[in-house]
């Protein structure tokens, strides 16, 4: 069983889930860098729920007389600081497990088809004076001055050398893991290396199964944020964690089939787990 921020997964919980692949593409080419604020179909902004999901249907259109999907359903979930203080607390744990994420019984599953995408958004995830930490890039981390660079897609290298271009003081995915919040982090680094000060900053970030590297925020940088979408990934699938209470109460054993037959409107596979 894998302890995650928000903890371990509850029986009869529905989750929606990506599941990584020793042949899939890395999670860098499902960042979204720089974060893009909350909008609907028609460019409005979002007032998404911090508890629950918003789940916007997907789009057709109609070509030569037939009914075609354009953009795939949305589910825009709100990833809470609580659990997840930092931004690369969630990207890490979703690299090592993949995503998964609690939905309500009553979630309209009919909506989720193959191509379904799961939306997460983070308070955190715009650092609007990223130039402030831009001019002091901690570089004795190893995190890449820009995730991107390890992405396959064009379109993360384009990323990645727009982000690595000389002068380029924007929003990086990269300085997820150098604002890592004092209060959470091991200090690796007692002296200075090589007379940089920048890399007092080097930190160890424990999670509750796993540890990565990253830097604590610049010395006297007070971070602005603004809520925004991070990361979007492919729900390929749903998984319902069974309730050992239905071998004795019928009641608990209906409820779950019930679970089972509304997750099952999907077009998704939708499986039963331990765990």
């Amino acid at each position: 069983m894998v302890e995650r921020g928000c903890g371990v997964r509850k029986p009869s919980g529905v989750y929606l889930v990506s599941t990584p692949s020793r042949y899939g593409r890395p999670i860098e080419d499902f960042l979204v860098d720089p974060p893009q604020a909350l909008r609907d179909a028609e460019g409005l902004l979002v007032d998404l729920p911090k508890i629950g999901q918003v789940l916007q249907e997907a789009v057709y259109e109609e070509r030569d007389g037939e009914r075609v999907m354009v953009r795939p359903s949305l589910v825009l979930d709100w990833v809470g600081a609580e659990y997840y203080p930092n931004v690369a607390d969630f990207v890490e744990e979703v690299r090592r497990y993949g995503m998964s994420r609690r939905v309500s019984a009553r979630f309209d599953f009919s909506q989720l088809v193959p191509g379904s995408r799961q939306v997460l958004v983070h308070p955190r995830a715009t650092i609007l004076n990223a130039d402030e930490y831009q001019r002091e890039r901690c570089t004795t981390v190893g995190v890449p001055t820009c995730p991107k660079l390890n992405g396959e897609t064009e379109r993360a290298q384009q990323t990645a050398r727009e982000h690595t271009a000389a002068g380029f003081t924007g929003m990086c995915a990269g300085l997820w893991y150098e604002d890592l919040d004092e209060a959470t982090v091991t200090r690796l680094v007692r002296e200075p290396v090589n007379g940089d000060l920048r890399t007092l900053r080097a930190c160890q970030r424990e999670m509750p199964a796993f540890t990565y590297g990253g830097a604590v925020r610049p010395e006297g940088v007070t971070p602005r944020y603004q809520p925004g979408i991070f990361l979007s990934l492919p729900i390929t699938g749903i998984e319902l964690v069974d309730d050992p209470g239905w071998e004795e109460s019928s009641e608990i054993a209906d409820r779950f089939d019930a679970l089972v037959r509304r997750a099952s409107a999907s077009r998704l596979p939708v499986d039963v787990v331990s765990e």
